[in-house]
């Protein structure tokens, strides 16, 4: 089940995560995100989690997504990313994320 909808604007790339996320269903997104040929434009990319009711990520799992943020970040370094969150096991999974060190 698809827990996420994507939403291409001009200069601005939103995601909207529902139901049970899973760090394979993030990546997911991430890897789509930075393979689109869109993504060279997009100056905004924002992560709505309000709609997801549970999250699940291993340290690992957060460790490739970090180093994968990291190489986006050094070919588009005019992305900003924003991400909107009140459920604590996702705001954990962002200090987590954070914590790791490779964020851009």
């Amino acid at each position: 089940m698809i827990c996420h909808q994507i939403d291409w604007e001009q200069q601005r790339v939103s995601v909207v995560y529902s139901g049970h996320c899973t760090e394979a269903e993030v990546l997911d997104v991430v890897i789509k995100l930075q393979s689109d040929y869109r993504f060279d434009a997009v100056r905004h990319a924002l992560h709505d989690f309000r709609r997801c009711e549970s999250m699940s990520a291993s340290s690992e799992a957060l460790e490739e997504l970090a180093a994968r943020n990291r190489g986006a970040a050094a070919s588009n370094s005019r992305l900003r990313i924003a991400v909107i969150a009140d459920r604590p096991d996702v705001l954990a999974m962002l200090d987590r994320f954070a914590s790791i060190g490779l964020s851009p």
